[in-house]
């Protein structure tokens, strides 16, 4: 009687492991067999941290059978980080069980990163247990784990979720007070609400005079309007703006062109707060192309850079390309038929063909994109950050050169041959091999419009 009631204070023991004791009292076979029907992931180790058995769940997870995993030690199977931290804990457990009363239960359950045969590596979430012999003692361990992969990872995507949307300083601060390039965040009224320190030193005032300044205070009137123009326009289309050029105006005074990022910002659910953006000094950039132009690298006739233009800006790009690690376009592009237009309309009409050229490309590419006539009919447009997809570039000029036609007072149609290259910063090259590349398309897609009847003059 007194044994039964000693039986019955005993505390409970988890179902697994309490018909594995028994089964395996019984018949190992028969705890094999229970073992090999369970979904949860079971492994039966000796008090050595030899892998005895493993059932067809774990197989099936790791890739690897009985025979192989006996041969890895834990040090292979697990990572690093997974075999330190097992190691301490059967360490201290097994000092535990082997100095405490028989009934001692290991009560921790331990998250481990197990390497599969493929290379993979896998979480499991494992609880351990000892199983003992007829006199209590302990004789091997088992472990029920699950695999825990996909909870880990929405864990992970949940906590990476949380951190974008956290917008307090202590997250930007260090990282933002490093950036060469100024980094701004405004309300819809456009009053400043975080700064970084570049932008402090850009502006020259101090942290409590910027914060709630509106932008007005730092532009003049010309300035403003295409200020408030550009946000309004990412505020109604939703559509991040990447290059506005516009000059800052300093506490003392002196003006300074600036080239910005304008981000619409958004609230939780979805409704507008703000906008956000990166703001680059190109006082160097503006101070080259002044340099630029007093070379004579302008083509007179359409107002665009001419080769020697052309190729010294893009040279300068691509280098800041390859420090930024940045990808870039070139569209190589020829008129086609010009030599027809001159021979039938005359000379002028081919310098007025050329200028329509021209204007259909500043037309469709952006500001900050390096446009140039090379010569004759041939014209290069470097794409300054590789964010649009040519598709949609393509698309655009496409537009423009119809829209051209639909209002043209003359009875031929521009049209363009186009090639596209793209810079690699990881294979970087000098624009003329670029510019070879882009060159070298172009024919093949004239080539194929001769081939199909011409090019419609």
């Amino acid at each position: 009687m007194k044994k039964k009631e000693k039986e019955d204070s005993t505390p409970p023991k988890p179902r697994i492991r309490r018909k594995a004791e028994k089964l395996l009292e019984d018949s190992e076979e028969l705890y094999h067999l229970l073992a090999d029907h369970m979904k949860d992931l079971v492994w039966l180790l000796d008090l050595n941290l030899n892998i005895k058995y493993i059932s067809p769940s774990v197989e099936k997870l790791t890739g690897y059978n009985l025979n192989e995993i006996q041969n890895i030690t834990l040090e292979k199977l697990l990572s690093k980080t997974s075999f330190d931290k097992a190691m301490k804990f059967f360490s201290a457990e097994m000092t535990k069980a082997l100095a405490a009363p028989d009934d001692y239960v290991l009560k921790r359950s331990l998250e481990l990163e197990l390497s599969c045969r493929d290379g993979r590596m896998i979480w499991t979430e494992n609880a351990f247990s000892f199983i003992r012999d007829e006199n209590r003692k302990p004789v091997s361990i088992l472990c029920e784990g699950r695999d825990i992969n996909d909870r880990r990872r929405a864990e992970k995507a949940l906590r990476e979720s949380e951190a974008r949307h956290r917008r307090s300083e202590e997250r930007y601060r260090n990282i933002l007070d490093n950036m060469e390039e100024a980094y701004y965040e405004v309300d819809l009224k456009g009053d400043l609400t975080f700064f970084n320190a570049t932008a402090v030193t850009n502006l020259g005032y101090s942290n409590d005079e910027m914060m709630g300044m509106n932008f007005r205070k730092y532009v003049d009137k010309e300035n403003e309007q295409k200020v408030f123009e550009a946000f309004h326009r990412v505020f109604v289309t939703g559509e991040p703006s990447k290059g506005v050029d516009w000059e800052l105006i300093s506490k003392n005074g002196e003006k300074k062109p600036i080239e910005s990022s304008i981000s619409l910002m958004k609230d939780v659910d979805g409704n507008p707060v703000g906008f956000r953006g990166i703001i680059r000094d190109i006082t160097e950039r503006k101070r080259t192309e002044e340099q630029i132009r007093l070379l004579a690298i302008v083509d007179t006739l359409t107002g665009l850079f001419n080769r020697r233009g052309f190729i010294t800006l893009a040279e300068q790009q691509l280098k800041t390309a390859y420090r930024t690690e940045k990808k870039q376009l070139l569209f190589f592009i020829d008129l086609d038929g010009l030599k027809v237009i001159n021979d039938t309309y005359g000379h002028d009409e081919g310098d007025h063909a050329l200028q329509k050229t021209a204007m259909i490309l500043k037309q469709t590419f952006r500001e900050s994109d390096i446009i140039g006539r090379l010569g004759g009919d041939e014209f290069a447009v470097l794409v300054v950050d590789d964010d649009e997809l040519q598709k949609n570039i393509l698309k655009r000029l496409k537009e423009r050169i119809k829209e051209e036609s639909t209002v043209s007072d003359v009875s031929y149609k521009i049209s363009m041959s186009i090639g596209v290259a793209e810079y690699d910063p990881s294979r970087p090259c000098k624009v003329e091999e670029l510019m070879l590349e882009a060159d070298r398309l172009m024919y093949i897609q004239k080539k194929e419009k001769k081939q199909a009847g011409g090019y419609h003059i």
